[in-house]
Protein backbone atom coordinates (compact mmCIF):
# COMPACT_ATOMS: atom_id res chain seq x y z
CA UNK A 1 0.00 0.00 0.00
CA UNK A 2 3.02 2.11 0.74
CA UNK A 3 5.18 2.65 -2.44
CA UNK A 4 8.77 3.04 -2.15
CA UNK A 5 10.04 6.19 -2.48
CA UNK A 6 6.66 8.16 -1.19
CA UNK A 7 6.93 11.44 0.75
CA UNK A 8 7.28 11.17 4.42
CA UNK A 9 4.72 14.10 4.65
CA UNK A 10 2.19 12.12 2.04
CA UNK A 11 2.21 9.12 4.80
CA UNK A 12 1.08 11.07 8.14
CA UNK A 13 -2.06 10.19 7.26
CA UNK A 14 -3.45 6.63 6.94
CA UNK A 15 -3.56 5.20 3.06
CA UNK A 16 -6.07 2.70 3.20
CA UNK A 17 -6.17 -0.62 0.61
CA UNK A 18 -9.31 0.26 -2.13
CA UNK A 19 -10.10 -3.75 -1.21
CA UNK A 20 -12.17 -5.00 1.42
CA UNK A 21 -11.23 -7.85 3.64
CA UNK A 22 -13.36 -9.76 5.90
CA UNK A 23 -12.46 -11.45 9.05
CA UNK A 24 -13.50 -14.34 10.82
CA UNK A 25 -11.85 -15.17 14.14
CA UNK A 26 -11.28 -18.86 13.55
CA UNK A 27 -7.63 -19.35 13.69
CA UNK A 28 -6.77 -15.97 14.68
CA UNK A 29 -4.12 -15.40 12.64
CA UNK A 30 -3.68 -12.04 10.40
CA UNK A 31 -0.21 -12.34 8.46
CA UNK A 32 1.43 -9.12 7.30
CA UNK A 33 3.89 -8.78 5.14
CA UNK A 34 6.53 -6.09 5.21
CA UNK A 35 9.50 -5.43 3.05
CA UNK A 36 11.93 -2.54 3.36
CA UNK A 37 13.53 -2.77 -0.33
CA UNK A 38 16.98 -5.21 -0.26
CA UNK A 39 16.97 -6.79 -3.24
CA UNK A 40 16.44 -10.90 -3.67
CA UNK A 41 13.38 -10.16 -1.27
CA UNK A 42 16.51 -9.95 1.77
CA UNK A 43 14.25 -7.27 4.07
CA UNK A 44 11.46 -9.33 3.48
CA UNK A 45 8.91 -10.24 6.74
CA UNK A 46 6.26 -11.97 7.38
CA UNK A 47 4.15 -11.17 11.04
CA UNK A 48 1.55 -13.59 12.53
CA UNK A 49 -0.71 -11.88 14.59
CA UNK A 50 -2.26 -14.55 16.98
CA UNK A 51 -5.12 -13.74 19.45
CA UNK A 52 -4.68 -10.42 19.46
CA UNK A 53 -6.33 -9.79 16.37
CA UNK A 54 -9.25 -9.36 18.11
CA UNK A 55 -8.07 -6.40 19.40
CA UNK A 56 -7.38 -5.04 16.15
CA UNK A 57 -10.55 -5.43 14.19
CA UNK A 58 -13.39 -3.07 15.76
CA UNK A 59 -16.59 -5.39 15.84
CA UNK A 60 -14.81 -8.67 14.78
CA UNK A 61 -18.12 -10.76 16.58
CA UNK A 62 -20.11 -9.12 13.40
CA UNK A 63 -19.99 -12.00 10.69
CA UNK A 64 -20.94 -9.75 8.04
CA UNK A 65 -18.28 -7.21 8.60
CA UNK A 66 -16.22 -5.58 6.27
CA UNK A 67 -12.69 -4.01 6.73
CA UNK A 68 -10.26 -1.59 4.99
CA UNK A 69 -6.60 -1.76 6.29
CA UNK A 70 -4.30 0.79 5.78
CA UNK A 71 -1.03 2.37 6.88
CA UNK A 72 0.43 5.61 8.28
CA UNK A 73 4.22 6.46 9.05
CA UNK A 74 5.06 8.66 11.39
CA UNK A 75 8.20 11.30 11.19
CA UNK A 76 10.40 8.35 13.51
CA UNK A 77 9.49 6.51 10.38
CA UNK A 78 7.44 4.08 12.56
CA UNK A 79 4.58 2.50 10.67
CA UNK A 80 1.04 2.06 12.16
CA UNK A 81 -1.48 -0.16 10.92
CA UNK A 82 -5.26 1.29 11.00
CA UNK A 83 -8.36 -0.99 10.73
CA UNK A 84 -11.72 0.49 9.69
CA UNK A 85 -14.81 -1.44 9.58
CA UNK A 86 -18.12 -1.01 7.49
CA UNK A 87 -19.67 1.03 10.54
CA UNK A 88 -16.87 3.44 10.30
CA UNK A 89 -15.28 2.55 13.57
CA UNK A 90 -11.35 2.56 13.68
CA UNK A 91 -8.64 0.97 14.97
CA UNK A 92 -5.16 2.42 14.80
CA UNK A 93 -2.13 -0.06 16.59
CA UNK A 94 1.88 0.98 16.33
CA UNK A 95 3.09 -1.65 14.08
CA UNK A 96 6.25 -1.75 16.45
CA UNK A 97 3.97 -2.25 19.47
CA UNK A 98 2.46 -4.81 17.59
CA UNK A 99 5.86 -7.03 16.38
CA UNK A 100 6.51 -6.74 20.54
CA UNK A 101 3.93 -9.12 20.72
CA UNK A 102 3.99 -11.84 17.52
CA UNK A 103 5.62 -14.17 16.21
CA UNK A 104 8.07 -12.94 13.45
CA UNK A 105 9.15 -15.39 10.09
CA UNK A 106 11.90 -15.07 7.55
CA UNK A 107 10.85 -15.23 4.72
Amino acid sequence: MIEKGAKLSDLKSAIFSDATIQVRHKSGVLRIFMDDGRPNNAGRIQAALDASVRELFPNIDDKDNEYKVGFSVNKNLIPTIHIKDKSGALESRSLNKLLERISIMHK
